[in-house]
């Protein structure tokens, strides 16, 4: 199994109370509540070993619309799973009812220990999750699999697994996953897939001058352009293995000053004003089979996926957000157990049906907007896309803007292409802490309003972010 180094910033497991204070309780709503509700099932047997999971108030249901923790309970296999809530919810000013979730409460109560046995990635800063994986906060998941005759890594994706893990140790279970990547029309951005910096300035040189960057609707200014090309792998100038930033690397101020290149601020060109213009690249966010198929269709021409620029040309990401599940480390090994006789049922076949393509929604394969994600279930992810591509012959008529279109269905050779570009996918995006987002964004803003060269934002980022990394380790 290979080491993956997470593009994240990491919290030590033993933190101080300002450690976590990026949190909702920095946003908390007027007249909020920060009460943690326990829901507590007075009837379990004083025999059961009770299993607390961290929750925001989300509900699991399996394909039969029963939900897991009803399901699990009724197994009468010793275990009992209950809930911690740490969802706010409170007042705004306009008099509304509105929610938020306490990271500060969650992240104390993991260090603190027995106090909840299975975390999924439910904070609010998206980066706290991932945080507390690098700091060893939760347990090592390999160990499951490698005993389990039901769910391990022949039943699952194990490209996806080894994806995940830091350090060879598997700290959460991913359940479902997308694709980030940029996309653009082969006869301009070439057939090979992915790509370095300087791949994508040397072809961005032979576009005619009012090519369009991100979409025909989007402007060609400097802060869209970052949105479209940097700022999906602002994390790949972090390096948590040592403590360092790369920040003042040649790379990242050669993309710097190639965002500041464009035109900012009122009376910007729009793309939208002109739909005809060459379109370079664009932003993709791939969450299922319908959803690959109808990018492909939705072009007249061939397009290649090149993903976002960086310095190996491993620029496609996997995308895992609300799709993981982990075990505390500070958990008996009896709750551990019982905590991941839990977690693999949201990796059995059942459960992935039902998450990959919701039965609420009323979705029939082939239906737009009808899949979630890609399941890690290797059964399931073969099972849809076949029930796909055995209709590749067949018409799927959908209405779209008052017309009827027969988008048709995926492709073998559409279902192959996918397979392969997942299985070439070489990093997972793990998404920073906002502190370090708002220290980035603040800078990177200031140059687009000529406040700062980009020489002085690459020193200033790189200084603020290694000192806040280097603080955390």
């Amino acid at each position: 199994m290979k080491k993956l180094t997470y593009y994240l910033l990491s919290i030590p497991l033993i933190l101080s109370l300002t450690a976590c204070s990026n949190s909702s309780s920095g946003t908390e709503k007027k007249g909020a509540s920060s009460t943690v509700k326990n829901d507590i099932d007075e009837g379990n047997s004083s025999d059961d070993i009770i299993i607390t999971m961290a929750t925001n108030g989300t509900e699991f249901y399996d394909t039969n619309g029963e939900n897991m923790i009803d399901k699990f309970n009724k197994m009468n296999n010793g275990y009992k799973i209950i809930t911690k809530n740490y969802r706010i919810e409170g007042i705004d000013e306009d008099g509304r009812i509105s929610y938020s979730f306490d990271d500060n409460a969650l992240c104390l109560d993991i260090m603190k220990g027995e106090v909840v046995d299975i975390v999924y990635d439910c904070f609010e800063d998206a980066g706290k999750f991932h945080s507390l994986a690098e700091k060893g906060a939760f347990i090592d998941l390999n160990e499951f699999l490698e005993n389990d005759p039901q769910v391990n890594r022949n039943t699952l994706n194990d490209h996806i697994l080894e994806l995940c893990e830091i350090n060879n140790e598997l700290p959460f279970l991913p359940l479902g996953y997308g694709i980030n990547t940029l996309a653009g029309y082969s006869k301009y951005v070439g057939e090979k897939e992915n790509w370095t910096f300087d791949d994508m300035m040397d072809l961005w040189g032979k576009m005619p001058d009012n090519s369009l960057i991100g979409g025909v609707t989007a402007p060609n200014t400097k802060d869209y352009v970052y949105l479209n090309i940097l700022s999906m792998n602002m994390s790949s100038f972090i390096n948590f293995d040592n403590c360092k930033a790369y920040y003042d690397s040649k790379e990242f101020l050669d993309i710097l000053k190639f965002c500041n290149s464009f035109d900012y601020g009122e009376g910007f060109y729009k793309g939208g004003e002109q739909t005809d213009a060459p379109l370079f690249v664009w932003s993709l966010h791939i969450l299922g089979f319908d959803d690959f198929h109808n990018e492909l269709r939705s072009y007249e021409e061939p397009i290649t996926f090149v993903g976002y620029p960086s310095d190996n040309a491993n620029g496609t990401q996997i995308e895992l957000a609300g799709y993981i599940m982990a075990i505390s480390a500070l958990s008996s090994s009896e709750k551990q157990q019982g905590a991941w006789e839990f977690l693999k049922m949201f990796a059995e076949e059942d459960y992935q049906k039902n998450m990959a393509i919701p039965q609420y929604r009323g979705a029939n394969p082939g239906t737009f907007g009808g899949q979630l994600c890609f399941p890690i279930n290797n059964v399931v992810f073969e099972e849809l896309g076949k029930e796909r591509y055995d209709k590749e012959m067949d018409s799927n008529v959908v209405s779209m803007q008052g017309k009827e279109v027969d988008v048709g269905y995926l492709t073998k050779d559409e279902y192959d292409r996918l397979v392969n570009l997942i299985n070439d996918t070489k990093r997972v995006n793990i998404h920073m802490e906002n502190d370090i987002i708002e220290i980035i964004n603040d800078e990177i803003w200031a140059m687009f309003a000529n406040e700062k060269t980009p020489e002085e934002v690459a020193g200033n980022i790189q200084e603020r972010v290694e000192t806040m990394v280097s603080e955390r380790s």
